[in-house]
C-alpha cells in the first residue's frame, strides 16, 4: 500500500521552492534508505504531501542549495548497500523531477572539505 505521507526518516532534505511549497528528497530510517521526493504543501496551517514520480539511487546524509528554479543535491551514502556517492543530483522545481547532472564514478569516496 502506498503511503500518503513520507515514512519517518533522517538525513533528508527539506528545501523551500516556494513560500508555500517545500521539497523533500531522500534520507533514511533505521531499516532502510529512501530515494523518493515529496512535495510538501502547506496552506494556513494546513498541509498535505504528494509523492512525485520521480527518484535517485536511495541515499542519507546527503548535501544541497539552491533557490526556487533548481534545488543541487551533493553525495550521500546508503549505508545498507555499502555505498557512497559522490554526484551531483538536480531537482527541476518547475517540472518536479529529478536528474543526475553529474557522476563521479571514478571516485570511491565523497569529496570532503574542511575549513
Amino acid at each position: 500500500m502506498e503511503s500518503k505521507e513520507p515514512l519517518p526518516r533522517a538525513q533528508s532534505m527539506l528545501s523551500s521552492i516556494s513560500s508555500d511549497k517545500f521539497i523533500l528528497i531522500a534520507g533514511a530510517n533505521r531499516t532502510e534508505h529512501f530515494g523518493d521526493a515529496w512535495l510538501l504543501q502547506v496552506d494556513a496551517g494546513n498541509y498535505k504531501w504528494v509523492r512525485l514520480n520521480t527518484s535517485i539511487p536511495p541515499r542519507s546524509g546527503h548535501a544541497g542549495g539552491g533557490d526556487t528554479a533548481r534545488l543541487y543535491l551533493f553525495g550521500g551514502q546508503n549505508a545498507h548497500a555499502e555505498k557512497l556517492y559522490n554526484d551531483v543530483v538536480v531537482f527541476d522545481c518547475a517540472s518536479l523531477s529529478l536528474s543526475q547532472a553529474v557522476s563521479y564514478t571514478h571516485l570511491t569516496l565523497p569529496t570532503i572539505c574542511s575549513v
